[in-house]
């Protein structure tokens, strides 16, 4: 009987180098790679980082992806199909973003993943104000790419979706064609069962991908939506990513030392965590060690430690 393997589909647009960190870190015989890079970026410095390291795919065609957008969920889709498509063997399917990295050892994160059928995507029913996802995300019509991004474009955008806001409410039982809406974080682990499902769902009922194509941040009820209201729900639990929100300012915040000395170690500490950049790089090398790698990145810049505040179990962030 083949041996079950563990899909990591990586969404991608900047950093190359702490890409290859990502990859290198998680790389072993039971894991293959499936990157998408964002369209609005050259990808040459990616796939020369990658060069030479094993199972790893990039994934064509290319999204132009914009935060909060549905181009997030298009190239998520890509990334699930070209896995699902590429290698029966999958049996896990692990969502993470270049800026993600894990806390646990590769061993642990295998027997862990492969040892039960939990569908590792947090989903509170909406609106869920505790963790800031009202219905008005997906009642209100919004047009992607004028969020986080400069530029005359983008400034045309975002007072196109401050007029929109004068529009009547949008119908949602009819928009979510009938569906209980659920929402939760971006980055989740799902079995190869529930990557099927979505794929399914998604071809079969496009009313509803049409409909969440002019919402905000639909990446955080898309999957969520579809999983919660069919015969999965019962295996959904929180997601396995660490993220901290507590800082308006900087959504998410970085990594640092103090969240790490909370994290480390710790029985039932999560099995990845973001964000991280060069700023922070660092910390990776300590990462490791605890590990038990060795994949050091040059160039690191210390930060000071700080305490570990605003961790919603389950959330995560979006690129």
């Amino acid at each position: 009987m083949p041996t079950p393997k563990i899909a990591f589909l990586i969404a991608a647009h900047e950093e190359p180098l702490l890409l290859r960190r990502l990859v290198l870190s998680l790389a072993a015989p039971w894991a293959r790679f499936f990157v998408h890079i964002d369209r609005r970026v050259p990808a040459r410095p990616f796939a020369e980082a990658l060069s030479g390291i094993a199972h790893v795919a990039f994934i064509q065609p290319r999204v132009s992806v914009h935060w909060g957008g549905w181009s997030q969920i298009e190239a998520t889709l890509l990334l699930m199909r070209r896995a699902l498509a590429q290698d029966e063997t999958l049996a896990r399917f692990a969502l993470l973003s270049g800026a993600c990295y894990p806390l646990r050892s590769n061993e642990a994160l295998r027997d862990f993943l492969l040892s039960g059928d939990g569908e590792y995507l947090s989903a509170a029913p909406m609106p869920d104000l505790e963790h800031d996802k009202p219905l008005t995300r997906l009642t209100r019509w919004h047009i992607e790419g004028g969020l986080r991004a400069s530029g005359a474009k983008a400034k045309a955008i975002r007072i196109l979706n401050d007029t929109l806001r004068a529009l009547p409410a949008r119908d949602l039982r009819a928009g979510l064609d009938g569906l209980a809406p659920y929402a939760g974080g971006s980055w989740w682990v799902l079995t190869r069962d529930a990557v099927e499902t979505v794929l399914d769902w998604t071809d079969r009922r496009p009313r509803l991908a049409a409909f969440l194509r002019h919402t905000h941040c639909p990446d955080e009820c898309f999957f969520q939506t579809v999983l919660a209201n069919g015969a999965l729900r019962e295996r959904l639990a929180p997601s396995l990513t660490f993220t901290d929100w507590s800082d308006p300012n900087e959504q998410p915040r970085l990594i640092r030392d103090g969240h790490l000395s909370q994290l480390l170690g710790r029985t039932g500490a999560p099995f990845f965590a973001r964000k991280f950049s060069s700023a922070n790089a660092h910390l990776l090398d300590r990462i490791d060690a605890v590990r038990g790698i060795a994949t050091a990145l040059p160039g690191r810049r210390m930060s000071e430690p700080e305490p570990l505040m605003g961790f919603q179990p389950g959330y995560a962030a979006t690129p």
